[in-house]
């Protein structure tokens, strides 16, 4: 069985979610079939250590060249592969590819999902008051419906990261079978090095990390956190620091920067930064999906404390492996609660811990692969 992935997102080693999202795409993929990949950038764009990756995993890789159209490359990689199945990773942002695809081929197509791209634009609307921008979000949203409604009906599987995708995915087809379990998961050995602490992270220290930019989930989150929850903080606890990481984050919250806010911009790593800090802040009050950003801390054994939606998609539980606070005031409380009592820190950490090893792992992912490859009939009891 042979399976063709392509992607518009690819970095190793993987930067945040969204490159994270691929890489453990094409390891459990690897896993089941013969895969191919072509990743929809060019080649001077990636590393060595890039290049290595997808070749040690794959039986081909190609790789964007501009200059020709896709109208003659898309023929010519089908001709020459001959795959039973084509694979979009983020497809939720592949709309006019799989379209076209579609127009071309009988082969089956797989549009994979990170989320519910519309529920990503149109949750701006509870917390946005301009209503310039509003109008924007309400007609960008209404666009992503429409793209949503459409590949749902054409493409033979759609993806969900969480059942509550699915249960949104679904309500657009009469075909509920076709809507499939793909979950974000991370693969453990890459967490588990011992880490120097380089950058000299000291008690108390905070974590927040994401891809910013302006209006961004993560900008409303950070400057909503900073404002109404860590200015309190630092009254309690003066020597107390905040390290905000992720892809730019310097352009867009960099006007926070203090003595206790380290706005870091985007790192070839989150470890050094992540093992060390004693809290991981996911506040985030509009976006859909599942979390990265809270598999890595729990792989880290990392406490955690984050809103209802920052951990939505995930099967936690409050006070076990989490600790859940939609209000600045409880937020507030769940945090000097983990600064102050180091046994709860832990056990916390642990849980989270045994939660991403026994459900969120590569083999578990190549399974729900497996299953998809036999609704479309590629793979026999």
């Amino acid at each position: 069985m042979k399976i063709l992935f392509t992607s518009p997102v690819f970095g190793f080693p993987s930067i945040g979610g969204p490159e994270l999202r691929i890489e453990t795409s094409i390891k459990a993929l690897s896993k089941i079939s013969n895969l191919v990949c072509y990743i929809r950038l060019p080649k001077l764009r990636l590393t060595n250590e890039s290049n290595n990756f997808l070749n040690n995993l794959s039986e081909k890789v190609y790789y964007l060249d501009p200059h020709i159209p896709k109208d003659v490359f898309w023929p010519q990689i089908l001709e020459n592969e001959k795959p039973d199945l084509i694979w979009f990773g983020y497809g939720n942002i592949s709309y006019v590819l799989m379209k076209y695809l579609k127009s071309i081929t009988n082969i089956p197509l797989v549009c994979d999902t990170d989320s519910v791209w519309s529920k990503f634009i149109l949750r701006e609307l509870d917390v946005e008051n301009n209503q310039e921008r509003r109008l924007e979000v309400a007609e960008e949203g209404k666009i992503k419906e429409h793209e949503e409604k459409d590949w749902v009906n054409f493409c033979n599987v759609t993806t969900a990261v969480s059942e509550i995708d699915m249960e949104y995915y679904k309500s657009l087809t009469k075909n509920k079978n076709k809507i499939h379990l793909f979950s974000n998961v991370i693969d453990l050995s890459s967490y588990q090095t011992t880490i120097e602490n380089i950058y000299n992270i000291t008690s108390p220290s905070l974590y927040l990390a994401g891809t910013f930019w302006k209006n961004s989930p993560m900008e409303d989150a950070t400057r909503w956190f900073v404002d109404k929850v860590f200015s309190n903080l630092i009254i309690k606890y003066p020597n107390l620091k905040l390290y905000i990481l992720g892809k730019k984050s310097t352009e867009i919250v960099g006007d926070l920067s203090n003595q206790n806010i380290h706005v870091v911009g985007k790192v070839e790593s989150v470890l050094p930064y992540l093992k060390h800090v004693d809290v991981v802040l996911v506040p985030l009050r509009f976006e859909s999906g599942t979390r990265f950003k809270i598999l890595e801390a729990m792989a880290c054994k990392k406490a955690i404390v984050s809103t209802t939606l920052g951990a939505e998609g995930i099967p936690i539980t409050d006070g076990e492996n989490i600790l859940i606070a939609d209000e600045p005031n409880i937020f507030y409380q769940k945090i000097v609660d983990l600064i102050e009592n180091k046994l709860t820190k832990n056990n916390l950490a642990q849980n989270g811990y045994n939660l991403v090893k026994e459900q969120y792992n590569i083999e578990n992912l190549a399974l729900q692969g497996k299953i998809i490859c036999k609704y479309v009939g590629l793979i026999n009891d």
